[in-house]
């Protein structure tokens, strides 16, 4: 059972590192918006960044939603594994 809860718990270390990520690269992406390009095809590139932000923000979510879900997935196991210590497991 242990190896299991520390196999949720990378899992939520991996799921927060790919959330900086994410976040990196939307910060990175707005960076690259032309300022200096005027009329119909720029305001069509930043409409298209604004969607591809938006788009980054709502993963950063729903990756910061899911790591809090395996962290605490792994506290309900560890708890609930917690009365069980000493106790051989079966073969």
């Amino acid at each position: 059972m242990e190896a299991e809860i520390q196999e949720l718990e990378r899992l939520a270390m991996r799921l927060h590192e790919a959330r900086g990520t994410v976040r990196a690269r939307r910060v990175a992406l707005s960076r690259y918006a032309l300022v200096w390009w005027h009329g119909a095809a720029a305001d069509r590139y930043r409409a298209l960044v604004d969607e591809r932000r938006a788009a980054l923000g709502r993963l950063a979510d729903e990756l910061g939603w899911l790591e809090e879900s395996v962290l605490a997935l792994a506290a309900a196991a560890r708890a609930e594994a917690a009365p069980l210590r000493g106790v051989p497991e079966a073969s």
